[in-house]
C-alpha cells in the first residue's frame, strides 16, 4: 500500500462571521486529511467552509496518522485545557488493526470521551463512524472480510455507547469505489467533502 502524506495547511485557525464557534478534531489519518494534499479539501477544510457564512469558527486540528484510541489519550494531556463548543472525533480504523478486543476496545472510548468531556466541556461530541472496512479495495482477501467484521462490531458497539451530549455519525456515502484516495484506503477529496457537510449539518441541529 503506498504511504500518502497528511496534507499541508494550518491545522489551528479563526475564519468566518457570526457567533464564535470553537471546534476541536482529534484522532487518525482521516482526521488529518491523509488522502487529499491540502487541509482545504480534508475534514477539517470542508468543515470550516460549510460552518463559516453563519459562525467565526475558531477550529483545532489534532491528528495523527496510525493513532489509537489509547494514543489519543495521551495525546489530549499535550492540549491546553479551555472550552470547545463542539469536539468531533475519528478513530477506530488503527484499533481495528491491532489486537484489541471490541470490548476493550469500548472501555478506551469511554475513558477517552470522559477525559474529553472534563477537560473542554463541549456541548456536542460527535464520534465518526468507522469506514465500511469490509469494502477498502487495498485490503486483500480475507483479511478485508476479517476487518470488515472486526469494523462492524467495533462500530455498532460505539452507536450503542452514545447518550447525553455525544452522538454518533454515520457517513452516508454513495459507490465506495468514489470515496477512496489513490492508495487504496484512505478518503478521497470526494469523501471529505460530505464527511465535513454532515458534520457541520450535525452542528447546526444541535449546537445553538
Amino acid at each position: 500500500m503506498p504511504t500518502l502524506p497528511e496534507p499541508v495547511g494550518l491545522r489551528q485557525g479563526l475564519s468566518g462571521v457570526g457567533k464564535q464557534l470553537k471546534l476541536l478534531i482529534i484522532g487518525d489519518s482521516a482526521a488529518a486529511g491523509v488522502g487529499v494534499e491540502h487541509q482545504r479539501k480534508a475534514l477539517l477544510g470542508n468543515l470550516v467552509s460549510n460552518l463559516e457564512s453563519h459562525h467565526q469558527v475558531n477550529w483545532q486540528l489534532h491528528a495523527q496518522t496510525g493513532a489509537t484510541t489509547i494514543e489519543t489519550i495521551k495525546e489530549v494531556d499535550n492540549i491546553g485545557k479551555q472550552k470547545f463548543d463542539v469536539i468531533i472525533t475519528s478513530l477506530g480504523v488503527n484499533d481495528v488493526t491491532s489486537r484489541i478486543s471490541a470490548r476493550e476496545w469500548l472501555t478506551k472510548q469511554l475513558q477517552l470521551r470522559e477525559k474529553l468531556i472534563a477537560k473542554f466541556s463541549p456541548k456536542l461530541l460527535i464520534l465518526s463512524s468507522l469506514p465500511p472496512m469490509g469494502k477498502i479495495p487495498a485490503l486483500p482477501q480475507p483479511l478485508r472480510w476479517y476487518v470488515g467484521a472486526r469494523a462492524e462490531e467495533f462500530d455498532q458497539l460505539l452507536q450503542l455507547s452514545c447518550h447525553g451530549i455525544t452522538h454518533h455519525l454515520p457517513i452516508k456515502i454513495g459507490s465506495i469505489s468514489d470515496m477512496i484516495a489513490k492508495d487504496g484506503f484512505h478518503p478521497s477529496a470526494g469523501l471529505y467533502k460530505i464527511w465535513g457537510q454532515q458534520v457541520a449539518q450535525m452542528i447546526r441541529e444541535r449546537v445553538n
